[in-house]
């Protein structure tokens, strides 16, 4: 009888275990995806993801749709388009660091978990054709990202243009890769097209595992409640005005029972150190040396 017991017991806590599981500090999260033009045809991708725990709740129900959703620390996620694929940088991932590029320039602030390229330095130099890096010294510069252009639907495109430019991209392309819509997409013009990406977005756990309340951020009473496993991936797009790829970043899933990122891209860039400028005087100067003993042998 008494194996019966615990049995039952056994039983009923595999059943209700996921649900205290996911009892956490956070109610929900909220992201944002800047973009940092590197040259005409490349782009850094820094995705800053945020747990969130709800704040003021006007009324009686906390959820998504009636409190505040206030970031409690942020991590960030580091990729590079290169004009034709997305590279993920893990060195400079999953990080409380602000990142921020200026071309082949980063500058990063230190956090608690800064980025791990080791040096004691806070501005660099990146060569992402050599994969090294080049510490520059300690700086208080933080360079801003480029600010996107928002769509405009008409006539079943979404238009994108920045006075010069202008490119229509068919609505239901878009809408096959996108988690809650277009109204959120933004655009950078690059040389040969443009880099789309979701500006922002935010998601809860009101409903629990597995399942994600996304609301639209114009209007939070209007929300998504979807599995995570059904979702797509997050992606950003490049357009030239014929072809647009979708370049899938991360699904949303649940770990450690909280909403968090989880990577998709399997090409990736190390880092290596670089060799400075001292180095290659150095090495010049001591081949001259050796050419100049070798004449004076000679001449002698």
């Amino acid at each position: 009888m008494f194996n019966k017991l615990i049995l039952c017991f056994s039983c009923i806590l595999l059943i209700i275990y996921p649900a205290f599981s996911l009892a956490s500090m956070g109610d929900g999260f909220i992201t944002s995806i800047n973009v940092y033009p590197a040259d005409n045809s490349s782009a850094f991708i820094v995705v800053a993801w945020a747990i969130g725990a709800y704040g003021q709740c006007p009324g009686l129900k906390r959820n998504i749709s009636n409190c505040s959703l206030d970031p409690i620390n942020f991590t960030y996620y580091t990729f590079y388009f290169d004009g034709n694929s997305i590279l993920y940088l893990p060195q400079l991932s999953n990080t409380d660091s602000l990142i921020s590029f200026n071309g082949s320039e980063l500058v990063y602030l230190y956090g608690e978990n800064p980025p791990k390229i080791g040096h004691n330095a806070n501005y660099y130099l990146l060569d992402i054709n050599k994969k090294c890096v080049l510490p520059l010294g300690n700086r208080s510069k933080v360079f801003k990202p480029i600010q996107g252009v928002p769509g405009e639907i008409r006539d079943g495109n979404v238009v994108f243009s920045n006075g010069s430019r202008m490119y229509a991209i068919p609505l239901y392309k878009l809408l096959n890769y996108t988690i809650l819509g277009v109204e959120d997409l933004r655009a950078v013009f690059l040389k040969n097209g443009i880099l789309i990406y979701p500006a922002s977005y935010m998601g809860s756990k009101d409903w629990g595992y597995p399942y994600v309340v996304l609301p639209d951020i114009e209007n939070l009473s209007r929300v998504k409640i979807a599995r995570i496993d059904e979702l797509p991936p997050v992606s950003i797009f490049f357009y030239d005005g014929k072809e647009l790829k979708a370049f899938p970043l991360y699904r949303i899933t649940y770990r450690n029972s909280e909403l968090m990122p989880d990577i998709v891209v399997d090409r990736t860039v190390e880092f290596s150190s670089c060799r400075g400028w001292n180095s290659w005087v150095v090495g010049a100067f001591l081949i001259l040396l050796i050419v100049l003993v070798a004449v004076l042998k000679k001449r002698a």
